[in-house]
């Protein structure tokens, strides 16, 4: 979902008073926007279509990143980036929408080996949930680290180029599988969009 789109921004900071940080249901598409002077990545609450994204207005420090459909069931941030405890997420309101501070980019991203996915270290607290009787595929490196399967870019997997050592496995899920992706995450994002985030401290 990250580094794609560029849109112009209109910003209301109003704060928006969130309970609690409801699970989102990852089937749906949401936006994401950044801030250019924090490098702060903020997520849309509410599901957004292509052409509202499109549409977004933006003003700096403040671009589109892209809109995507996480591969997860469903998912939900511990935390935003910086806080010292887990509880509600900082949001903001732009026009109409609810947008939560979820994660933050640590350093630049750099290429995966002479082929493969683009590698970032992201500060971000964020929990996965797939449910039962379904396949996640999970990404091993050649050390035997395992990455899980969090943005979907199509159905296309044999197209990722992975570089020497590298394989994608799936997993079949008798029950809901929660993850806890670790604090930083390192994510690896592929060309047709797909990312995988970990590492894994275990599989199911």
């Amino acid at each position: 979902m990250w580094w794609h789109l560029l849109c112009q921004y209109l910003c209301e900071n109003e704060p928006a008073v969130i309970p609690d940080n409801a699970i989102v249901d990852s089937t749906d598409l949401h936006m994401e926007i950044i801030d250019t002077s924090t490098r702060e990545v903020w997520q849309g609450l509410q599901p957004a279509t292509r052409d509202e994204y499109r549409a977004l207005e933006l003003e700096p420090p403040f671009s589109g990143v892209g809109i995507g459909r996480g591969a997860m069931d469903e998912s939900y941030f511990r935390r935003s980036p910086g806080a010292d405890a887990d509880g509600p997420m900082r949001t903001m309101r732009i026009g109409e929408r609810v947008f939560s501070l979820c994660a933050r980019p640590l350093g630049a991203a750099t290429p995966a080996g002479e082929k493969g996915p683009r590698q970032i270290t992201v500060d971000k607290h964020h929990t996965l949930l797939f449910h039962a009787g379904r396949r996640v595929p999970l990404l091993r490196l050649a050390d035997g680290s395992e990455y899980v399967h969090t943005i979907d870019g199509g159905p296309d997997k044999e197209a990722l180029l992975l570089p020497d050592g590298w394989l994608v496995r799936s997993v079949e899920i008798d029950e809901t599988w929660t993850v806890d992706l670790p604090a930083p995450t390192t994510a690896f994002f592929f060309r047709n969009g797909d990312s995988f985030q970990g590492p894994l401290s275990g599989s199911p």
